[in-house]
């Protein structure tokens, strides 16, 4: 008996299939930030709403170009200076003094403010201190001194699942970012010592976040 089989042939296409390798890497998990950074004192959270609003920021856009809005506000609001005028007695927002009527300001006027702004615009954030560690080569030590002190600002974009550094210092305003942490935020100058970080203070309570 014949094969019937034998008398079709089959014709065969084969692919060379090349993964992606961000498909390889599982996606980090998510995580619900602290709601603590995103609350500001009410006169503060309300201040710096009809802030942002009045600047033009658009509530449609992405995490990424509201800090990056955010960043070019701050920027513009005031040059670098490491011997800024003290905020007036009567003055009781930082944040509010700095943008509006100071016009002098070192990284951490700056970075405060970027923070504020931040979470008025419903983005986590939190105010960061540390050194920039500079010319330095894996397996080596560095020497670094108050002259590397810095002070920048983080924010949490959900689209990443990370938190990102927000450089806001004028002096270093051409720095990429969003650098996701761990990164090497740039910056410097040095902090005076005889400053202390800001407090935002304002009457009430703190708004509460969902």
């Amino acid at each position: 008996m014949k094969n019937p089989l034998r008398s079709r042939s089959y014709a065969f296409q084969t692919k060379s299939l090349v993964p992606n390798w961000k498909e390889l890497i599982p996606s980090p998990p998510a995580i619900n930030p602290d709601p603590t950074y995103r609350q500001l004192p009410i006169n503060t959270m309300l201040w710096a709403t009809a802030y942002l609003q009045n600047s033009g920021l658009n509530e449609g856009w992405s995490v990424t170009r509201k800090a990056d809005f955010i960043a070019a506000l701050v920027q513009g609001a005031a040059e670098y200076n490491l011997t800024p005028d003290k905020m007036p007695g009567d003055q009781q927002d930082f944040a509010m003094w700095f943008m509006e009527e100071s016009d002098r300001g070192y990284c951490v006027h700056f970075a405060s403010a970027a923070a504020v702004l931040l979470r008025a615009a419903g983005i986590p954030a939190r105010y960061v201190e540390g050194f920039i560690v500079k010319d330095c080569e894996a397996g080596q030590g560095s020497i670094v001194d108050k002259l590397d002190a810095h002070s920048w600002v983080e924010y949490y974009d959900w689209n990443t699942r990370a938190w990102c550094i927000l450089e806001t210092t004028p002096i270093y305003s051409e720095t990429e970012t969003p650098q996701i942490v761990p990164g090497s935020p740039l910056g410097g100058g040095g902090i005076p010592e005889d400053e202390k970080i800001p407090e935002m203070e304002g009457e009430g309570e703190d708004i509460p976040v969902e």
